[in-house]
């Protein structure tokens, strides 16, 4: 079990910490917990500061959190630019030029890679310029503007070209030094990253195959879920493993959890969804699209994949059958030469059943009595953006949300520590391609 093999690495001895709770909707996590994980943590695992204990450790704490709060604006503003690089990979709605896949850079020669790179470069800076109605060209001025570039006056297209090489290139430095990273940190892989909302399709299987893993080991049972918590739901820009601009930016985790608890019938009849995000574009989108249920307009969600891509049969058949439970085939948007689309328009009234909330999980949580407590806590490509120590806030923070014996379930591995009431009961491998594992869904249960 992965968590025997690291326990002796992550601890030291000592006693867990006490459980708080304060008045409120989100409430910042209690110092009380944060000690008791200070105090368990093997110690270069805690940020040096709050390493002392008795007089002023609590006020060490808030200075930090108050810091972590302030950068969170620059981490998120990066994250939006990790999306637009992702815009000049991939994207075809803007440029004639073919995308620059990994397949595609390795059957060209640098000079022709060289050539299509230059193509699309000004292809791109042209669309943020005069972006018209496609919405992530918008966004992505909007970002430039927000980054400080000037995009109306004389030089704009040199500024603007200027800028998105310099995000390119920082991007295959970070990838560059992501290669080089030994095992033991693919955990926290992403810590000096930009946070980054995109997402994709393919996670959602593996979430399906570990409910029903889950289910068949009787870790949750018919009809039993009917709160659950989607945290960093993610925003389906133009995801970063070659993702899509064919369709318009989507929301899709919490519909997909939905589709799935259904289909396996573990759907309580008073099924809700609430989802937490730190970046509030998420937020925003998932309220607009609530708005527009209210009036009685479904959710288009457009399921995308490569023609040539080689699947298991298993995911397959999962990418036919999406949606089936919560609304209706929809008319696909105009199709790329090389990609095939499900469309299918999500019934206003499952819309309704789910409600966006702003929240940092590694400095806050819920307010919440037992009886509000959630059923099922999801946080898929999340926790990796953080170290070791700001993954164990945020597992505490998931713990104060999950009812006794609710799930937890997760793709970054971080170790229950005796201060966190968690508990690592399973996992489940899910391969979407013919062989090879690409997820790994950790189960951990509240004690």
């Amino acid at each position: 079990m992965i968590a025997g093999l690291l326990a002796a690495a992550l601890l030291v001895p000592g006693p867990g910490g006490a459980v708080a709770r304060q008045p409120g909707d989100i409430v910042p996590m209690p110092f009380a917990e944060v000690a008791g994980i200070v105090e368990v943590l093997r110690e270069d695992l805690v940020p040096a500061r709050l390493r002392a204990t008795g007089a002023g450790a609590e006020e060490a704490w808030q200075r930090w959190a108050a810091e972590r709060s302030a950068e969170l604006g620059e981490r998120l503003l990066r994250g939006d630019e990790d999306s637009i690089v992702n815009l000049f990979w991939f994207g075809t709605s803007h440029t004639s030029e073919p995308r620059l896949t990994p397949e595609r850079l390795a059957a060209l020669d640098r000079r022709a890679s060289d050539q299509v790179f230059a193509a699309r470069l000004r292809d791109l800076t042209q669309g943020l310029l005069a972006p018209g109605a496609n919405e992530r060209l918008a966004f992505g001025r909007s970002v430039a503007i927000a980054r400080g570039v000037d995009v109306e006056t004389a030089g704009a297209a040199e500024r603007v070209g200027g800028y998105l090489e310099e995000l390119v290139q920082r991007s295959l430095a970070e990838l560059a030094a992501l290669q080089g990273a030994p095992p033991e940190a693919q955990s926290t892989l992403y810590r000096e990253r930009g946070l980054s909302s995109d997402t994709s399709l393919p996670v959602n299987f593996a979430l399906e195959r570990a409910l029903q893993d889950a289910a068949d080991q009787d870790y949750v049972t018919s009809g039993s879920i009917a709160r659950v918590a989607i945290v960093g739901p993610g925003l389906d820009f133009v995801d970063k493993e070659s993702g899509w601009d064919v369709y318009p930016p989507q929301i899709v985790q919490p519909f997909a959890v939905i589709d799935s608890l259904r289909r396996l019938r573990l759907a309580g009849t008073d099924l809700r969804v609430t989802t937490f995000d730190v970046n509030p574009r998420v937020s925003e989108h998932i309220a607009a699209a609530a708005s527009r249920a209210a009036r009685g307009e479904p959710y288009v969600i457009h399921a995308a994949w490569e023609r040539d891509q080689t699947a298991s049969d298993e995911f397959a058949a999962f990418r036919q059958r999406f949606g089936g439970t919560i609304g209706e085939p929809a008319a696909a948007p105009p199709e790329d030469a090389g990609v095939s689309v499900r469309s299918v328009a999500v019934a206003p009234a499952v819309v309704g059943l789910v409600s966006p909330k702003a929240l940092n999980l590694v400095l806050e949580r819920p307010a919440l009595a037992v009886t509000e407590r959630f059923d099922l806590v999801i946080a898929t490509n999340i926790l990796l953006y953080y170290d070791v120590f700001q993954q164990s806030l945020a597992l505490a923070n998931v713990a104060a949300m999950l009812r006794p014996g609710g799930l937890f379930l997760s793709t970054d591995f971080v170790y229950p520590l005796p201060a966190i009431p968690m508990t690592i009961v399973g996992d489940t491998r899910v391969g979407y391609g013919r062989a090879a594992t690409d997820d790994i869904i950790l189960w951990y249960q509240r004690d």
